[in-house]
């Protein structure tokens, strides 16, 4: 048998290469067989979309507020989420994902829209990564397409499959993140199927049919500009790791810089544009203060990027966060075999005797792995509690990032990209069943991750809001007339009611016929360090306090303190409001509702106000007679 040398200096047998790919008779159209099976395969990954309901996401309702923001705005262009994780402009969610919700959302309503739009996101991460990943496996010098299309296949599914991008879409519920994490594969993608139509019409290698280089270079000016309008915090740190790709060798210096000057168009475009719009609306400043200790507080430990636990929390800042950041076994599994198999490869085919000739080529697949393995380590690496002391040291690196995990953003592609390439560099891993077992594989690794928590409570948007600056969130305040099956913790500190019939009980009737029951529901968005009081007021059309109800969260008739509740759970509790003297209970026209400290009587800030308002109208209940 006769042997060949592969696009990574690997020698192998011709006759084991021909059996795992055979392309006789050659088959022209690979691409769009496994496209197709790679869309059918994301089902998997947004499979969990289709439950009813909303989830509980540690974010809570958010976008879902901000898409009702969005839906009532005078300015749509000028719109910014006012929603967002960072004080900063281009710290927190951009715009371009609501924008999309919004066009959809008259057909499929607010959550319907919302959800249209993760499963987008999914599906358009897996196709990007196909394309980017068939690129570099295609361009080498005698690859063949089968595996080619099943390098894409297996890199797409596995991003989708991605843990951190599970966390982030069913976990946090960051739909601008979702959107960025969708679109930086076609960025990478984009940037290499320029460099290699500008290097092919250089060279004169382009058919009378093929397309102008000029439509690669719009697209990649376009997404670089999405980028930053899905998520202008991981739009921004992604920039650079672009423009270090366009330079990227093997590829021609006026192929690299072309792609360049493309990246650089569409990211500074947008970066103006977001600044313009911000400008007008009142921001002022790019980035919040950096707190340098509280922001290495929430890296990560090194061990939590192989940890197995999968929460629903958010990063704390200590080693017990509840929410997870590992890397995902199966796509650091994959990756570390394909930088393995590359070097000995290398190796091997530079020290082998058996044919003397020269140094063999490096390919394009070569330098994509080494590039994904630089930097996807070092992307890691600054999110761990190893980089403390490069912050400390150069603290301006941080200024557009929350927290370090953001980093891990960026570092998806990179791994699926080494995952996907196995095949490639290892093509005895390509053989049809071996290829299908891996893929197997890598969908039923992600099944514990693939069940979020879900709710069927519906926020009221014209009163949802967040006190404390995000700590808790308002979601609903329905109003009843006060029903006879209250308990005496549900009605606070009254007495019980007997509600049967006049006589003896005549009195408690009367009472349960003036009073109301106001049912609040909260969410907790962060870790609650301080037991806090509800209060909730009611006042006569001259605005005299007549009614109030103070104490602790009421939660199934029993007190339930703040420092219990678990990030994202839904905490309904029924309120009795009964009028002082004997006012009648229609006298109440408006409610104030709101937190505070019962130690100083601070209140919690929403909406730069310390309450919320509700406005009563009709009246409340109907004025009994005797």
């Amino acid at each position: 048998m006769s042997h060949v040398t592969t696009e990574t200096g690997r020698r192998s047998r011709r006759s084991v290469d021909s059996a795992i790919a055979p392309d006789t008779p050659p088959r022209k159209r690979v691409a769009p067989i496994y496209l197709l099976a790679l869309l059918l395969l994301s089902l998997f990954a947004w499979a969990p979309l289709l439950y009813p309901g909303y989830f509980q996401f540690n974010t809570g309702f958010r976008a879902l507020f901000n898409l009702a923001d969005l839906a009532s705005a005078k300015e749509f262009i000028r719109w910014a989420p006012p929603l967002t994780a960072g004080a900063g402009l281009f710290q927190g969610q951009g715009p371009l994902a609501f924008w999309l919700a919004w066009l959809v959302r008259p057909l499929l309503g607010d959550i319907g829209a919302l959800k249209a739009i993760m499963a987008l996101s999914m599906m358009l991460g897996g196709v990007g990564m196909f394309w980017w990943t068939r690129n570099i496996a295609g361009a080498d010098e005698g690859s063949s397409r089968e595996v080619a299309a099943r390098a894409g296949l297996l890199a797409g599914v596995i991003y989708m499959l991605w843990p951190p991008l599970l966390v982030n879409n069913y976990v946090v519920g960051a739909f601008g993140t979702a959107l960025f994490l969708g679109l930086l594969p076609w960025a990478f993608a984009g940037i290499t199927s320029t460099r290699l139509t500008l290097e092919k019409t250089a060279s004169h290698q382009e058919g009378k049919g093929e397309f102008s280089p000029l439509p690669r270079i719009f697209f990649v000016v376009m997404i670089a500009t999405l980028l930053v309008f899905a998520d202008p915090t991981l739009g921004l740190v992604s920039l650079p790791f672009l423009i270090i790709w366009t330079l990227w060798p093997p590829r021609t210096w006026a192929a690299r810089l072309t792609a360049m000057i493309a990246v650089l168009v569409g990211g500074i475009w947008a970066v103006d544009l977001i600044w313009l719009f911000g400008a007008g609306s009142g921001a002022k400043q790019f980035f919040s203060t950096l707190d340098i200790e509280s922001f290495l507080a929430h890296s990560i430990h090194p061990y939590q990027l192989l940890s197995p636990a999968w929460g629903f929390g958010v990063s704390t800042p200590d080693w017990k966060d509840s929410v997870s950041f590992q890397l995902g076994l199966v796509a650091l599994g994959l990756a570390v075999l394909t930088v393995a198999f590359a070097f000995s490869a290398r190796r091997q085919a530079t020290h082998s005797t058996e044919e003397p000739v020269a140094k063999p080529a490096r390919s394009g697949s070569w330098y994509a792995i080494l590039y994904a393995t630089i930097f996807g380590l070092l992307l890691v690496f600054m999110t761990t509690t190893l980089a403390g002391p490069v912050w400390r040291i150069f603290p301006q690196l941080a200024g557009p990032l929350v927290y370090p995990s953001d980093l891990l953003g960026l570092v998806g592609p990179l791994l699926a990209l080494l995952a996907g390439l196995v095949v490639h560099v290892e093509r005895r891993l390509a053989a049809l069943p071996v290829w299908a077992a891996i893929v197997a594989l890598a969908v039923l690794g992600s099944y514990n991750y693939l069940a979020p928590r879900t709710t069927q409570v519906v926020p009221d948007l014209t009163i949802a809001t967040d006190f404390g600056g995000g700590k808790v969130s308002l979601l609903r305040a329905d109003i009843s007339p006060l029903t006879p099956t209250l308990s005496q913790g549900e009605r606070g500190s009254e007495a019980p009611l007997s509600l049967g019939g006049r006589g003896a009980g005549g009195e408690d009737e009367a009472l349960a016929s003036n009073a109301l029951t106001i049912t609040v529901d909260f969410q907790p968005l962060q870790p609650l360090d301080f037991d806090y009081n509800v209060f909730i007021h009611g006042f006569d059309a001259l605005g005299n306090r007549i009614a109030q109800w103070d104490g602790q969260p009421q939660r199934a008739g029993e007190a339930d303190p703040m420092t219990t509740w678990m990030i994202g759970d839904i905490v309904s509790g029924n309120y009795v409001l009964t009028p002082e003297g004997d006012r009648p209970i229609s006298d109440v026209k408006s409610m104030w509702i709101g937190l505070y400290n019962w130690q100083t009587g601070e209140r919690l800030a929403v909406n730069g106000d310390d309450k919320v308002i509700l406005n009563l109208d009709p009246p409340a209940a109907a004025e009994t007679s005797p």
